[in-house]
């Protein structure tokens, strides 16, 4: 009785294990989905009080995100690890980020009045390279860190990193291109921040760039869709017909057997 009721229970631990992987490729896709939505829906917050902000916090959030996936993707890991939380963190800091350079386009214009534009564009300069980037730092690797003991351990190493790479770059983002509106500064400012993740990524043998090339190469990314399309079809269609099938037939031969007409028994001889 027990051997004959295996096979039903082998099928039928089949179809749950089939249902799990359906659920698991439904999972991940809407983990993904829900990520990405999240990112490019992030900006729009500040439309409840600062309208005018919302398409620099988008220009500056969006490049720094995809800087985070990039330098994700060169170490070898998911796209998108932390990447709601990178997204989070550059959307929040983008306004006082576009303040700092408002204050610094009108520090600017007012020591001109008095001292020249050579005076201004130092005054202008310095306290971005020695005050307002430091503390961007400060507050970007706080709020994606906390403040524990990774804090205390790496926070000065980044800002060492953060002079020595973007010191000039920066100064001339902040000194020159101002001209041009607020918003190019903030692009600027995302595409240096862009750069310097890549950067950071390439160095000490941390990542790859073979890991970006194999992610940006188009025959291997249409093959993973259509392998992962396949998978989730025969997931989602094929294993449970199948599935639903041997267990049906399973029943079906189980409920035969049961009616199936047993052989006469001899009788005994009379004595």
């Amino acid at each position: 009785m027990a051997d004959s009721e295996k096979p039903e229970e082998n099928k039928e631990e089949k179809h749950q294990s089939t249902l799990e992987s359906v659920f698991s490729e439904l999972g991940s896709f809407a983990k993904k989905a829900l990520a990405i939505g999240a990112v490019a829906a992030l900006p729009f917050m500040y439309s409840y009080f600062d309208p005018s902000h919302v398409t620099r916090a988008q220009v500056f959030a969006y490049t720094t995100t995809a800087g985070h996936a990039t330098a994700n993707v060169i170490r070898g890991k998911s796209p998108f690890e932390k990447l709601v939380q990178r997204a989070a963190v550059t959307t929040t800091l983008s306004y006082p980020l576009a303040e700092t350079f408002k204050g610094l386009n009108q520090l600017e214009a007012k020591v001109a009045e008095s001292y020249g534009t050579i005076p201004a564009k130092a005054a202008k300069i310095a306290p971005w390279i020695f005050a307002a980037q430091p503390a961007y730092v400060v507050a970007d690797t706080a709020a994606m860190y906390g403040v524990g003991k990774e804090f205390k351990k790496t926070i000065w190493s980044r800002i060492k990193s953060v002079f020595y790479w973007l010191a000039l770059p920066s100064a001339i983002n902040v000194g020159f291109l101002y001209t041009y509106g607020l918003l190019p500064q903030m692009a600027v400012s995302g595409a240096l921040s862009f750069a310097y993740g890549f950067m950071q990524a390439m160095r000490g043998g941390e990542g790859s760039i073979k890991n970006l090339v194999n992610a940006l190469n188009p025959f291997s990314y249409a093959s993973a869709g259509l392998t992962a399309t396949g998978k989730l079809a025969k997931a989602v269609i094929y294993n449970p017909l199948k599935a639903l099938y041997e267990i049906s037939s399973g029943y079906t031969k189980k409920a035969a057997e049961s009616v199936k007409p047993q052989a006469p028994t001899a009788e005994a001889p009379a004595r």
